[in-house]
């Protein structure tokens, strides 16, 4: 049985990427879609972000960060 970890709202198993309590299969292709992306973006070894729009949709934004020396 899968580990699960209790939120106030809902129940979640761990590694689940359900974002309410029906996961409609758009949902679910959208998710795998953010998946994919977030391994390829990390794989590249960049970093990764992800924001929900007002509308519910997820935005995925590869971030690269820079090591700058201050006082030089």
């Amino acid at each position: 049985m899968a580990n699960k970890r209790r939120f106030p709202e809902r129940e979640v198993d761990e590694g689940s990427v359900r974002r309410g309590t029906d996961n409609s299969p758009a949902e679910a292709q959208s998710d795998a879609w953010v998946l994919k992306t977030l391994r390829e973006i990390t794989s590249r070894g960049n970093n990764a972000e992800v924001h929900q729009k007002r509308d519910g949709t997820l935005t995925v934004y590869e971030v690269k960060k820079n090591i700058v020396a201050a006082g030089q």
